[in-house]
Parts: C-alpha cells; structure tokens; sequence
C-alpha cells in the first residue's frame, strides 16, 4: 500500500514539473499561427528531462556472508548475516530521444520509449543491523558487502517483485497526460524490448 501511495505521490510531483514546461510551449504555440511539424520540440523538451523515475520499490533484506581467512595452522571459517533496507527506483533515460521515438502526425503522437531501466539503488550502509556473526568481522568488509550484496539484491529483488511493470504503467499514464497537455488528442505509448 505505501509502496503504490509513493509512486501516486512520485508521479504527481513529476506531473507537476513538467506543468512548468507544458505552461511555456503553450504560449510558444499561441504565438505561432502555422500548422508545423512538432517532433523536434517534442524531443527537445523530453531531453530536458533527461531521466524520468516513474517506479519504486522498498525492502529489508538479509544478506548472508561466508569467507574462510587462511590461517598458518588452520582455516577459520566465518559468517554473517546482516539486515538492511534500501530502495531501488525505475524510470527511463530520455537523453537518447531522436525522431525514430517520436512520430507526429496531426493531433496524434506515438512515442516508442526504451524498455526502464534501474535509475538508482539507495541504501545506507551505516543503517544495518547484524542479526548472526561467527568470526571477527571488520567494518570495511561489512560495508563492502553491504555495498556489492545489497545492492545486486536488492535490484533482483525489485525485478521479481514487478518494478519494470510499475514503470511502465506509471509512464504510459504519465506520457499519455504530458502530450494530450501539449495539445494531442491522440497519445499512444509504446515500449522496445529491452
């Protein structure tokens, strides 16, 4: 439930900022009387962007490590089990927009958008809590497990639990609004395998 009232929350912050946009290339079109082919603004506009986060996912997870220090006399084996929580985002970079994405004709515009990608993965490594240990451990090996595990698990974590298709969703609906705001009747969002 937290996880959809985000990303509502996340999308209408996006929506908002791009009103700013919208607001200026309307007054752009009302001075220009001629019918005129608007792919390039359209792009221009999107580049902007230049990343668009339309998903979120949060977790706590377990990490389990094990290593064996190599002793004069013996091997020592070692364990830990650490918790964390962390928050991994989705959206799509706009920077490579070009016209093969966009195709304008009349009040119809169809944008082909590449597949979302993770935009970020956050965590804070000094928020974790071990929960089992057997060995010594120190800090910087904690944190660089943190910093490798964590966020490879997270990510797994994300995908399995449909981060990829919240994304998509969220920006469909959310390009659907940007260009019937720009005037469009017609928007229709489309996604390359990816």
């Amino acid at each position: 439930m937290a996880k959809r009232i985000f990303n509502i929350v996340l999308a209408a912050a996006a929506a908002l900022a791009v009103l700013c946009v919208i607001s200026q290339m309307q007054k752009k079109s009302q001075k220009d009387a001629l019918l005129i082919d608007k792919t390039d603004t359209v792009i221009q506009e999107l580049k902007k962007k230049a990343e668009l986060t339309t998903a979120h996912f949060h977790e706590e997870t377990f990490l389990i490590s094990e290593q064996v220090d190599k002793g004069v006399l013996l091997d020592t084996k070692k364990r830990i089990v650490i918790t964390i929580g962390g928050d991994v985002e989705a959206g799509f970079d706009l920077k490579g927009l070009d016209s093969t994405n966009i195709i304008v004709k009349n009040d119809t515009i169809v944008c082909r958008l590449n597949a979302p990608v993770i935009t970020d993965i956050k965590l804070n490594p000094s928020d974790y809590e071990v929960f089992d240990c057997t060995g010594t451990w120190t800090h910087d090996e904690i944190i660089q497990i943190l910093e490798k595990q964590a966020k490879e698990k997270l990510a797994k974590d994300a995908i399995e639990n449909g981060l990829m298709e919240s994304a998509k969703e969220s920006s469909k609906s959310f390009f659907e609004n940007f260009f019937k705001s720009l005037g469009f009747k017609h928007a229709e969002i489309t996604f390359r395998q990816g």
